[in-house]
């Protein structure tokens, strides 16, 4: 079994692996640019927006507690597409109701769904990546060197299962705030790192 560096991370993995260990990213000792890239590289935004020689250290996402609301909103309506049934079974106007409660509840459920896996958040060695959404997206790029301050923000149920807001402000006062990202405390360490071995290579 041959071993060669991770485009992404640069850590060593098996050539045969179809993810990465450290990093997730798939086929990670394929090349940049190779025609035989996998469909899912082709979608990832982080991958297609680091430049020459720019590696990823680390990735995070959006808590699954992000999925709660739409979800609990479609569980109503599934809910109450089962009550109409059960008080008018036979009445057209009552299945034509439950059709279109039940289609509600599937869209509420299909764009939070959406929104939590196009979401994306990256520290590489020279900045911050953030890409939020699918449909409307935003994307923001910092760069480690701009980065005055991380401060994290956890409830009590955040510090449970792990995840915060994370407020990242830049040279200039410029403040991004980021809600329900998974394993906040990391992410600032991380970028901590990378603003450290910024003023070392500097």
């Amino acid at each position: 079994m041959a071993l060669e560096r991770c485009r992404e991370c640069g850590k060593d993995v098996s050539t045969e692996a179809a993810t990465c260990p450290y990093c997730g990213v798939p086929r990670p000792t394929e090349r940049r640019g190779a025609t035989s890239a996998s469909p899912a590289a082709g979608r990832d935004y982080v991958s297609r927006t680091l430049t020459s020689g720019e590696r990823v250290h680390y990735r995070t996402r959006l808590h699954w507690i992000s999925l709660l609301p739409g979800l609990a909103i479609a569980a109503i309506a599934l809910a109450a597409a089962i009550a109409l049934l059960v008080l008018a079974p036979a009445v057209t106007a009552t299945l034509v109701a439950v059709a279109a409660i039940l289609l509600f509840a599937l869209i509420i459920a299909l764009v939070e769904y959406l929104k939590y896996v196009s979401s994306e958040f990256a520290v590489t060695d020279a900045r911050v990546l953030i890409k939020l959404g699918w449909i409307r997206r935003r994307s923001i790029e910092i760069l480690v060197a701009k980065v005055e301050s991380i401060v994290v923000d956890q409830p009590v149920l955040g510090r449970l299962l792990d995840y915060g807001t994370v407020v990242i402000t830049g040279t200039g006062g410029t403040r991004e705030a980021f809600d329900q990202i998974a394993a906040p405390l990391e992410l600032r360490e991380q970028v901590q790192a990378q603003i450290v071995a910024e003023r070392g290579r500097g």
